[in-house]
């Protein structure tokens, strides 16, 4: 299979740790929903989850505030996750709502961002947001693609740009040429479009949570 579907690239500027913002707004520019700034999507994510999160974080650092924000602006939103550090193995391909609510209200509240995230994955699911706790695989990403869908992933750098600094990193999967896989990169310091073997891809991805983020329309 070969694709490669039409997404804008947007750059987050140099030292702006906006990637996962501008990853947003990379996908709702795909499918219409246009922001004319990044400074329009940053402001717009905040000012729509601010009653979810303390005023001083951000939603965009998080995939699954990205995924509630996208939902709220009326798309049709699954995650892929396998958060080690959220859930366990007795909830992995769980989809069942009220057992996922009833799983994620036990989660141990220890640490400032497991509350947060608790949050967020509260609001999403509740409304309708798919939550799939599972190890996600090149199967599941060439699928979206064949649906026409870009994914927004959650990635450790190291492993796709071969440096040192595994940073956590937000980019947008737009096709898969045979062979590799194409992302836009945000990262001002990196190539506007990379491509990266389906290995070096699922590396990253699982060192980095597994967080995968399917955004599209709604069926009318």
């Amino acid at each position: 299979m070969k694709v490669n579907l039409d997404v804008p690239i947007y750059k987050q500027g140099k030292d702006k740790p906006y990637c996962g913002y501008v990853a947003m707004r990379m996908v709702m520019a795909h499918y219409g929903t246009l922001f004319k700034s990044n400074l329009a999507i940053i402001r717009a994510i905040n000012k729509q989850l601010r009653h979810i999160l303390p005023k001083h974080k951000r939603p965009g650092y998080y995939a699954m505030g990205l995924a509630l924000f996208a939902l709220q602006q009326g798309y049709d939103v699954e995650v892929i996750t396998y958060n080690r550090q959220l859930y366990t193995k007795d909830i992995i391909h769980v989809t069942n709502k009220i057992k996922q609510l009833a799983y994620v209200n036990k989660i141990p509240l220890d640490f400032k961002w497991r509350e947060d995230e608790v949050n967020l994955i509260r609001n999403f699911i509740k409304p309708g947001g798919r939550l799939q706790i599972k190890i996600v695989t090149k199967e599941d990403l060439l699928q979206y693609l064949a649906n026409k869908n870009p994914v927004i992933l959650a990635v450790q750098t190291d492993a796709i740009w071969d440096n040192r600094r595994a940073d956590k990193h937000f980019v947008v999967l737009r096709g898969f040429d045979g062979k590799n896989f194409i992302i836009n990169d945000s990262n001002s310091y990196h190539d506007d479009v990379a491509k990266v073997t389906p290995d070096d891809l699922m590396y990253a991805i699982h060192n980095n949570f597994g967080y995968v983020l399917a955004i599209k329309p709604k069926k009318k």
